[in-house]
């Protein structure tokens, strides 16, 4: 049932977010260079399976080729994310959902709401965030839970419509949830 809940989550998000495929933020190029430092450490991972020649194919190739599908569709959420690109973000983890498993779900969501706040979507954010929050509840993935519980805190002082003070005492209360979280797992 979580499975298909993690599959039907992430068709959901990929269906909302078509209509706002172009965006893209400032920060976006500055951004690219974590990805080529996290694609190298991916293809240092790949060595292990054999060997790749960065010359000729990508981390998220090469997993595709070897018979990796989590590790490819893990691949290219990370460039996702590094290019702050939620097309191929959802990609990504639509690669990794469709194998059954929810390792990572938690993680996913996280990168993905970040990257809807960092482009201003605080709609889709909180949506990722909630998504990330019921999978990491139902798994036991707690790994991510403080990160996400910062970002829904990010997400409220962002959120217009209400008057300061109350968002901030809201924004306040979900950092120092993650504050918490963080400190109990020794983060």
């Amino acid at each position: 049932l979580v499975g298909r809940s993690y599959a039907n989550a992430i068709a959901a998000h990929s269906t909302h977010t078509n209509r706002n495929a172009n965006v893209r933020t400032p920060r976006g190029t500055r951004v690219v260079d974590r990805t080529l430092v996290v694609s190298c450490r991916i293809s240092s991972g790949l060595l292990l399976f054999g060997s790749l020649d960065t010359s000729e194919r990508t981390p998220s190739g090469y997993a595709e080729e070897q018979g990796f599908p989590t590790f490819a569709g893990g691949a290219k959420f990370l460039v996702g994310y590094g290019r702050c690109d939620p097309e191929l973000l959802l990609a990504g983890s639509g690669e990794v959902a469709v194998t059954g498993t929810l390792l990572m779900a938690p993680i996913m969501f996280c990168y993905l709401g970040d990257t809807y706040l960092r482009m201003n979507r605080l709609d889709d954010a909180a949506a990722a965030i909630d998504s990330g929050l019921e999978i990491s509840a139902a798994t036991g993935q707690h790994s991510h839970d403080s990160a996400l519980l910062r970002l829904r805190g990010e997400i409220r002082l962002r959120a217009h419509g209400r008057n300061d003070d109350e968002r901030h005492r809201e924004a306040e209360g979900w950092f120092r949830q993650a504050l918490a979280v963080g400190a109990e797992q020794g983060s």
